[in-house]
C-alpha cells in the first residue's frame, strides 16, 4: 500500500535522519516509510496512524477502480 499512496503522492515519506541506513531493504527490519534498520514496515504505526487518518477524513484513495 505504500507504494501506491508514494506514487500517486498522496503520502511522503519522512524526512531522512539516518542516510546511512537509507534503502538497505535487503535487511529484515528494514522500514521503507522510515528508511530506517529499526522495524519491520508493518509494525510502523506511525504509518498505520497516517493511513487511518486518510481514511477517516474520507479520502477516497481507497476505492476501488
Amino acid at each position: 500500500m505504500l507504494d501506491v499512496l508514494l506514487k500517486e503522492n498522496i503520502i511522503k515519506l519522512l524526512e531522512l535522519k539516518h542516510p546511512e541506513e537509507a534503502n538497505q531493504i535487503e535487511n529484515l527490519i528494514y522500514c521503507k516509510y522510515h528508511r530506517l534498520i529499526n522495524h519491520y514496515i508493518n509494525k510502523s504505526f506511525v504509518l498505520k496512524d497516517n493511513i487511518m487518518m486518510l481514511y477517516k477524513n474520507g479520502d477516497n484513495i481507497f476505492m476501488t477502480k
